[in-house]
C-alpha cells in the first residue's frame, strides 16, 4: 500500500502536525548514478554550508516550525561533520531520517549512528543482482551496499531501503522483496526511476509498466510478507484527479510544498520542492542561507509566496494534488503567473515578435479563400503554424483527418482553445459578435462565462486573468495583444473559408468536436534542429510566410539559402509522397522594395530549384488590383 501521511498523493511524507525540510546537505558524492537527480559526483563544491551554518540554520528551523528533516544527496558521509550534524539535529528533537548509499559507513561510523536518535536510515539499492545495480550505480556498488546494509541492521539501526524501478528490475519486484527479508532490512520503499538531472529527457530504460500494475503487485506483496518488512511505493498518480471549481483551498489534497514541506540544495538554496525545482528554477530562491535566515527566506521572498499563491489559485480550478502530475499545464499557469505580474503588456512585448508570449493575431493576415482550394485536404495528415489558427481549423473544415500546429507563442496555444471552444458551444452570429472588432459583443465577459468551464485550465487562467487586467471587454481586443493590422470584418470573412456563411462555419464546428488540434509550443527553427517531428510525414505543412523572418532566423548574409537547407529540406524529409509543402506567402506579387529575400522573385526561384516548385498569383489582402503569391513544393521533387 502507499504510505499513508495525511498527503496520500505526495512523493514525501509529511508530518501531519508539523514541517519537514529535505536537506541537499552536499552535492559531492564516491558514486556518479546514471539517474541522479542532482548529478552529484566526485566534483568538490567550495560554495556549501559550513558546520557552523548548518547549525545556525537548524537553530532557525525551530522558529519555523520544522518538526521533520531528512538529509540527503549527494553522499552526507563524505561530509566530515555528518555525525556531529546529525548529533546536533537529534539534540533539537527533530525527526531525522538520511539517505545514503552506505559505502562509507564503516563500522565506527555505524556504532555512532546506533547511539543518535533517527527515525530511519534510507539506503539506495535497485536489484538483488549485481548484474543490474551495475548498471545504474556503477561497478563493486552492489556488494560494498549490501555488506554495510548488513552493518546497520547488526547495530540495531532501522534501515529502509529505497529501490528506483526502471526497465532491468520492473518485473522482479517480488524477487527484490525476497531477498531483503533475507538482509533482515525493515522496509522498503519503492519509486520509479525519471528524466531528471542527468537523465533529463532520456527515457531509453525508464520503466514501460503501467502504474497501476505496480501498485496491484506491490499491495499484493505487502499483504503476504506484512510479518517481515514493511512494503511501501511512492508513485506519482497516472492521472490527477480533476475536482470541481469549488475544490476546497484548506483540502489536505493541496501540494504541501513551501507550507509545509520545502528542499534546501547544497549551497542553501531554498525552494518548494526537489522535483519543482527540476522544471522551474523561477522557484527557488536566489538568496541562500549563507547570507539570510531561514525564516526570512521562506515568509519574505516572492518566488515562494506566488507558489503558494498559483497551488491556492489552480485548486479552485479543480486542479490539486501533486503538481508533477500535471506538470505541463502547471508551467503554462506559473508564465501566465509572471506575465500579470507587473505591466502585461509590457511584458508579453518586451521580447519582440520572436519570444515565448508576444501578440496575436485574431485571424488569417493571408488570402486563405484562394489558395486553400488548390490543396486536397481530404482525409490528410496536416502540419501547420499556429498564430490565429485559422490555418487549421479551415484544413479540418475542407475534411483534414488530423493537425498538428507549432508556435513558439504559447499565448496562442490559449487563444486556440478559446477560439476552438467558441466554435463548439457558439452559432454562427454570436462567434462573429464575439471575435470581431467594434461588435456590441466584442470579447463580452457574460458571452465567455458561458465558454469559460469548457476550457483547458490554463487558457481559462490566461483569459480570467486577462478580463481582470482590462477594464472593458472591447479594450481586451483593441489592446496590444492583438496584431490588428489590416483586421476588419469584412476583409477576414472574404479571406477565410470558415466564417464565410453559416454553411462553412457549421462545417468548422463539426470537425472541431470530431478532430482535435495537436500543439506543439515550440519554434520551426527547434522543430527542424532537434528533429521533433521524428518518423512523422505530413500530406501538407502550412508555414504561411513564415519565410520572411528568415533573415532573424539565421542571422547571415545568406540567410535564405540558410533557410532552405535547414528548414525546407528538413520538412520536405517529412512530407508524404505527393505531398504539399508551403514555403511562403509573398504579401505583394510586385512590392517597390524587398523586405526580404523571399520576396525577389529571381532570388527564390534559383534557391528553392526543386522540381514539383510553383507559384501562384492570387487576390492581394492589401488591395484591389494587387496580387499575393502562394510559394509551394509539390512532392515528388528532385533538386
Amino acid at each position: 500500500m502507499r504510505k499513508k501521511n495525511g498527503y496520500d498523493f505526495c512523493l514525501f511524507s509529511i508530518p501531519p502536525d508539523g514541517k519537514r525540510v529535505i536537506w541537499e546537505i552536499t552535492n559531492t558524492c564516491n558514486y556518479a548514478c546514471s539517474y541522479c537527480i542532482f548529478s552529484s559526483g566526485a566534483q568538490k563544491h567550495t560554495d556549501e554550508l559550513t558546520t557552523q551554518e548548518v547549525i545556525r540554520t537548524l537553530k532557525e528551523f525551530k522558529k519555523s516550525w520544522i518538526t521533520d528533516l531528512k538529509i540527503t544527496w549527494g553522499e552526507p558521509f563524505i561530509r566530515n561533520d555528518m555525525i556531529d550534524i546529525l548529533i546536533y539535529a537529534a539534540q533539537q528533537w527533530f525527526t531525522i531520517d538520511i539517505s545514503t548509499n552506505a559505502s562509507l559507513i564503516t563500522d565506527e561510523i555505524a556504532e555512532k549512528l546506533s547511539k543518535i536518535h533517527l527515525k530511519y536510515i534510507h539506503v539506495s539499492l535497485d536489484s538483488h543482482k549485481e548484474s543490474v545495480q551495475s548498471l545504474v550505480r556503477g561497478t563493486w556498488s552492489f556488494a560494498r551496499t549490501c555488506a554495510w546494509i548488513r552493518n546497520l541492521v547488526h547495530h540495531g539501526i532501522y534501515t529502509r531501503i529505497g529501490t528506483l524501478i526502471f526497465q532491468k528490475n520492473e518485473k522482479e519486484i517480488h524477487a527484490m522483496i525476497k531477498f531483503l527479508i533475507k538482509l533482515n532490512v525493515a522496509e522498503v520503499i519503492f519509486s520509479l526511476m525519471e528524466p531528471v538531472g542527468r537523465m533529463m529527457g532520456n527515457n531509453k530504460i525508464i520503466a514501460t509498466r503501467k502504474i497501476s500494475s505496480l501498485i496491484q503487485a506491490i499491495q499484493s506483496y505487502q499483504k503476504t510478507y506484512q510479518k517481515k518488512i514493511k512494503i511501501w511505493y511512492a508513485f506519482t498518480p497516472e492521472n490527477n484527479p480533476l475536482h470541481t471549481n469549488k475544490t476546497s483551498q484548506t483540502a489536505p489534497h493541496l501540494c504541501p510544498g513551501a507550507d509545509k514541506f520545502y528542499y534546501i540544495n547544497n549551497k542553501g538554496q531554498v525552494s518548494p520542492c526537489t522535483w519543482i525545482v527540476q522544471f522551474l528554477k523561477e522557484f527557488q530562491s536566489t538568496e541562500t542561507l549563507k547570507t539570510q535566515s531561514f525564516q526570512k527566506i521562506t515568509t519574505q521572498w516572492s518566488a515562494i509566496k506566488k507558489f503558494r499563491e498559483l497551488i491556492t489559485t489552480l485548486a479552485t480550478y479543480g486542479l490539486t494534488w501533486c503538481p508533477k502530475s500535471f506538470l505541463s499545464t502547471f508551467k503554462e499557469c506559473a508564465t501566465i503567473q509572471e506575465l500579470f505580474s507587473g505591466d502585461f503588456e509590457k511584458n508579453i512585448t518586451k521580447n519582440g515578435r520572436y519570444g515565448n508570449y508576444s501578440s496575436l493575431y485574431a485571424f488569417a493576415t493571408e488570402n486563405i479563400s484562394w489558395y486553400y482550394p488548390l490543396c486536397d485536404f481530404k482525409d490528410k495528415h496536416i502540419l501547420s503554424v499556429g498564430s490565429s489558427w485559422d490555418h487549421a481549423i479551415n484544413a479540418l473544415c475542407l475534411w483534414a483527418k488530423h493537425v498538428d500546429c507549432f508556435d513558439i507563442n504559447l499565448l496562442s496555444k490559449f487563444f486556440i482553445d478559446l477560439k476552438c471552444t467558441a466554435l463548439v458551444h457558439m452559432d454562427f452570429p454570436t462567434f462573429k459578435d464575439f471575435f470581431f472588432r467594434n461588435t456590441k459583443y466584442t470579447f463580452s465577459k457574460k458571452i465567455y462565462d458561458k465558454i469559460a468551464p469548457y476550457l483547458q485550465t490554463s487558457s481559462r487562467y490566461f483569459f480570467d486573468e486577462l478580463y481582470r487586467y482590462y477594464t472593458t471587454w472591447q479594450h481586451i481586443r483593441e489592446s496590444i495583444l492583438f496584431n490588428n493590422l489590416y483586421d476588419t470584418k469584412e476583409a477576414k470573412i472574404k479571406n477565410n473559408i470558415y466564417i464565410k456563411n453559416n454553411s462553412h462555419y457549421l462545417e468548422a464546428k463539426k470537425a472541431i468536436k470530431k478532430n482535435q488540434i495537436y500543439f506543439m509550443h515550440s519554434s520551426l527553427q527547434d522543430i527542424c534542429q532537434n528533429n521533433i517531428l521524428a518518423e512523422k510525414k505530413y500530406d501538407a505543412m502550412l508555414l504561411s510566410n513564415i519565410s520572411d523572418y528568415s533573415k532573424n532566423m539565421f542571422p547571415d548574409r545568406q540567410y535564405l539559402q540558410t533557410f532552405k537547407t535547414e528548414i525546407i529540406d528538413y520538412l520536405l524529409q517529412h512530407t508524404a509522397k505527393r505531398g504539399l509543402l508551403m514555403i511562403g506567402y509573398v504579401y505583394e506579387s510586385n512590392p517597390k522594395t524587398y523586405r526580404s529575400f523571399i520576396d525577389n522573385p529571381d532570388l527564390r526561384k534559383k534557391i528553392f530549384s526543386y522540381k514539383g516548385y510553383k507559384e501562384v498569383e492570387i487576390p492581394s489582402v492589401l488591395g484591389p488590383n494587387q496580387k499575393d503569391i502562394f510559394i509551394y513544393v509539390k512532392k515528388n521533387h528532385e533538386k
